[in-house]
C-alpha cells in the first residue's frame, strides 16, 4: 500500500518524480502525477527529488488517541539510538506518555528476539531477512523469483501488536507504532484500510518529535533497552557472522538482490538487507544522523535481554499477497518480443516526455492496448 500522496497545485510537471521511482510506478497523466498503488515501493526517493514538496508521506495524528479507552505505543529501537543519554531515553517516554498514551512499549528485546529467530531459521540454504516492507516490497515487484527467500517472520511491531491484542482482550484498545521511514507507515490498519494488521496506526517521528521535545524532562521511571536488539538497528552494529551478508543503502541492496537471483549468494545463510544507509538509525523520518546514534547504543543499553516469544506470534500470517505469473514461457517469450518490436519504433531517449518512466514502459503499454506510437512525443515532432 502506498503512502505517498501528491499535490497537484505544488506540482511544476518537471518529472523528476517520474525519474526517480525505482519500480517505474509514477507517470504522468492528463497533467497530473499518477501513483501506481501496486508498484510502489514507499521508497521516499520521488518525495526527495521533488524540489516543490508536490509528494509527501503520511500517516496517522496524535488526534486518533481519543478513539481508543486505552492507548498502547510501540518505540522502535532506531529511536532510542538518536538519544544520547540513558535520561534522555527516560525522559523520551515519559514525554510519549504526557501526549496521553496509556502505555509505552519498548521494543528492542523484541526486535533482538527476531534477529536471533531469523539467524537460526536455517543452516541449509540462503534466506532473506529484512523486517523494513520496503525491500520486501521492492523484491514482489522486482524480484518475484525471491519472494519464497523471504523469511516468513512477522514484523516486530506486529508481534508486539499481537501479544498485547492476547494481553487486552476485552478493552477497546488503540495501538500505535511510531515509524523511522514512510514504507513503516503502510504497517498499520488506519489511514489506509489496511485491516490485516495487529498496529491500528503508525505515526511519523518527525511528526511526535518537535511536539515532545519540550517535555522531555527527567524521570524516576527507568526504562532498560535491550543491547541485543538495539545492535540489529544498523549493520555497523549488528552481530558479525561468516554465514551472513549484511548491506546498507539502495543500491547495494539491489546489487545484492540481483546476484541472488541468479543465485550467486547460496554460500550465505542469511541475508540481511538494510535500504536506508546506515541502517534503521537513519531512516529518512529521523533527525540527526547514523553515524552519531550508532555511538550512543554503548551508552543507552541496559540489559542483553531477548523477549522470549511464543512460536505462534512469529507466523507472518498478514503478508502481502505474492503475485505468481500464471503465463507459460511461450507466452511470456510471446509478449517479450512484441514489446522489442515496439520498442524499436520508439527513439529510446527515456524523456518522460509522454509522462511514462521509459520507452520500455510505454513500448509495454503499446502492447497492453494502453497507449500508440502516436502518444510519443519524440515521434510527433519528428513528423512535423
Amino acid at each position: 500500500m502506498s503512502v505517498i500522496t501528491y499535490t497537484l497545485s505544488k506540482c511544476s510537471k518537471c518529472m523528476r518524480c517520474v525519474q526517480a521511482c525505482p519500480t517505474k510506478a509514477i507517470r504522468m497523466q492528463n497533467n497530473r502525477i499518477v501513483i501506481d498503488k501496486k508498484n510502489c515501493i514507499n521508497c521516499f526517493k520521488c518525495i526527495n527529488a521533488c524540489h516543490h514538496k508536490g509528494m509527501t508521506a503520511q500517516g496517522s495524528t496524535l488526534d486518533d488517541i481519543n478513539s481508543y479507552n486505552y492507548t498502547v505505543c510501540l518505540v522502535p529501537s532506531a529511536l532510542s539510538c538518536h538519544l544520547e543519554s540513558k535520561q534522555k531515553v527516560n525522559a523520551l517516554f515519559n514525554a510519549l506518555k504526557k501526549l496521553g498514551f496509556d502505555e509505552i512499549i519498548d521494543l528492542s528485546p523484541v526486535e533482538a528476539a527476531v534477529f536471533e529467530k531469523a539467524k537460526n531459521y536455517s543452516n541449509k540454504e540462503m534466506y532473506i531477512s529484512s523486517f523494513c516492507p520496503l525491500v520486501n516490497n521492492l523484491i514482489k515487484v522486482k524480484f518475484p523469483v525471491l519472494q519464497e527467500k523471504v523469511l516468513p517472520i512477522n514484523y516486530p511491531s506486529e508481534i508486539m501488536a499481537k501479544i498485547i491484542r492476547d494481553k487486552y482482550k476485552n478493552e477497546q484498545i488503540g495501538i500505535f507504532n511510531l515509524c523511522e521511514c514512510a514504507a513503516k507507515l503502510a504497517l498499520a490498519k488506519y489511514p489506509y484500510q489496511n485491516l490485516k494488521y495487529e498496529v491500528d496506526h503508525a505515526l511519523s517521528i518527525v511528526d511526535i518529535f518537535p511536539k515532545i521535545k519540550s517535555m522531555m524532562v527527567d524521570s524516576n521511571e527507568e526504562v532498560k533497552l535491550s543491547q541485543k536488539g538495539l545492535s540489529v538497528t544498523s549493520p555497523f552494529t549488528i552481530e558479525k557472522n561468516p554465514n551472513i551478508l549484511v548491506t546498507d543503502g539502495f543500491d547495494s541492496i539491489l546489487n545484492i538482490l540481483e546476484l541472488a537471483e541468479f543465485g550467486l549468494l547460496e554460500e550465505y545463510n542469511l541475508i540481511r538487507l538494510y535500504p536506508c544507509y546506515g541502517g534503521c538509525i537513519g531512516g529518512h523520518l529521523m533527525w540527526g544522523n547514523a553515524y552519531t546514534a550508532i555511538k550512543n547504543i554503548d551508552k543507552i543499553a541496559s540489559t542483553q535481554d531477548i523477549m522470549q516469544i511464543d512460536e505462534h506470534y512469529f507466523i507472518k500470517d498478514n503478508d502481502e499477497d505474492i503475485d505468481v505469473d500464471q503465463r507459460s514461457i511461450k507466452e511470456k517469450i510471446k509478449y517479450f518480443n512484441a514489446v522489442n518490436l515496439q520498442l524499436e519504433n520508439l527513439p529510446g531517449y527515456d524523456c518522460t516526455a509522454c509522462g511514462l518512466p521509459t520507452c520500455r514502459i510505454m513500448a509495454e503499454e503499446i502492447v497492453n492496448g494502453h497507449k500508440t506510437l502516436n502518444d510519443c512525443q519524440i515521434l510527433k515532432t519528428k513528423e512535423k
